[in-house]
């Protein structure tokens, strides 16, 4: 490893570990960011004009930071809430089952209108599974599968999470033949969990 390298090691070390114990230093997260940056810079490990360089982090920078302002606008206007509700109130009346999966699909496919996957969470986790419970789904399952589609829509946009515009951001693909891909691995992961995990959670009686 050359010095730079090490001295890039060195401080992700720190980081981690700061990260790590958050609990018992009491330090914010994003502090610890700030100081990794000026440990970078001030020892040299990076250097201002490779900062520059990178297009695909300021790319991430813009498009991000765009974005996540506007699902925040959204959210403090209770336009996320407005429309959960509209589409929750569609579904009251129907089979549980019918309504389950439908909430289920909702769920992960109105995430193309959030930035980050824990806005969505507080959005519309507790909304849709009160709908599909009331509408007679068994509550552990309806916890159980909105917990796992909460992880799923990392993946359907470049803004959908954290990682998401790091990724993007490499260039390997274009945005709509991007958006493509992650709608069909979404999709297909979706079924799967409908069709193995209803079959599953029947057989050890949830439902």
């Amino acid at each position: 490893m050359s010095s730079q390298e090490k001295k890039v090691a060195l401080g992700f070390i720190i980081a981690l570990l700061g990260w790590g114990t958050t609990m018992w230093t009491g330090y914010n997260a994003n502090a610890i960011a700030i100081a990794l940056a000026a440990f970078l810079f001030a020892t040299g490990a990076v250097n201002w004009k490779d900062v520059l360089n990178d297009k695909a982090a300021w790319d991430t920078v813009v498009w991000f930071g765009i974005i996540i302002s506007l699902a925040t606008g959204l959210t403090s206007l209770g336009f996320i809430k407005w429309m959960s509700a509209g589409f929750a109130s569609m579904l009251t009346g129907m089979d549980w089952m019918v309504a389950f999966i439908l909430l289920g699909f909702l769920y992960i496919y109105l995430h193309y209108v959030f930035a980050t996957a824990s806005g969505h969470v507080a959005a519309m986790y507790v909304p849709f599974s009160m709908v599909a419970i009331g509408a007679g789904a068994p509550p552990m399952m309806v916890a159980i599968c909105f917990a796992i589609f909460s992880n799923f829509m990392w993946g359907i946009t470049e803004y959908a999470g954290g990682p998401g515009p790091i990724y993007y951001g490499q260039g390997y693909f274009e945005r709509p033949r991007f958006y493509g891909i992650n709608f069909v691995l979404v999709t297909i992961n979706v079924l799967i969990v409908f069709a193995s995990g209803m079959l599953w959670w029947k057989l050890i009686g949830l439902y």
